[in-house]
């Protein structure tokens, strides 16, 4: 190296998008997908099942608890999560929106984020509704926080599908 010759350092990302970052890798671009029984997290497996998933998803322990790319069905017992890792401290901004896909059947379905163990803010999504509920929130994360959003069953899992597809900001 030579004067002059200095490499400029990269800039660490700011945007952490489900739509650009899903991954068939747990905990790439941050993003990890979850099942969750009461209050315990156990990871998904990658791959397909009997109930006509397609191949790149995540499943659980149940035949339909599953997740993709923007695209969460919980369990008759578990919700359906996924998790984002803060890879740093500072302030985010937490946007998306969720919404019923099922609008022909189903009961609906409870959406939740979490900061750690703490519930940040909760919907009821009812059967049938394509406007479903738009988040804007912001939070301080310390390194390797974590804000989780979970779908759960509101009633049962019958005809679930939800799209959700949440972005995380550094402000």
């Amino acid at each position: 190296d030579g004067p002059g010759d200095s490499a400029s350092p990269v800039p660490p990302k700011t945007v952490y998008s489900l739509a650009n970052d899903y991954s068939g890798v747990q905990g790439a671009n941050q993003w990890s997908y979850l099942y969750r029984t009461g209050a315990v997290d156990l990871p998904m497996n990658w791959g397909t099942g009997a109930d006509g998933g397609g191949l790149n998803m995540w499943r659980g322990n149940e035949e339909y608890l599953f997740l993709d790319k923007g695209g969460i069905h919980p369990g008759a017992a578990a919700d359906a999560v996924y998790k984002w890792t803060a890879p740093r401290s500072g302030r985010v901004r937490i946007t998306g929106t969720v919404v019923d896909v099922n609008g022909s059947c189903g009961d609906g379905i409870i959406a939740s984020i979490l900061h750690n163990a703490a519930l940040v803010v909760q919907y009821t999504i009812a059967n049938g509704d394509s406007t479903g509920r738009t988040h804007d929130l912001v939070e301080q994360v310390a390194n390797g926080d974590g804000i989780y959003f979970s779908v759960n069953r509101n009633g049962d899992n019958y005809c679930d599908s939800t799209s959700w597809s949440p972005t995380i900001e550094y402000i």
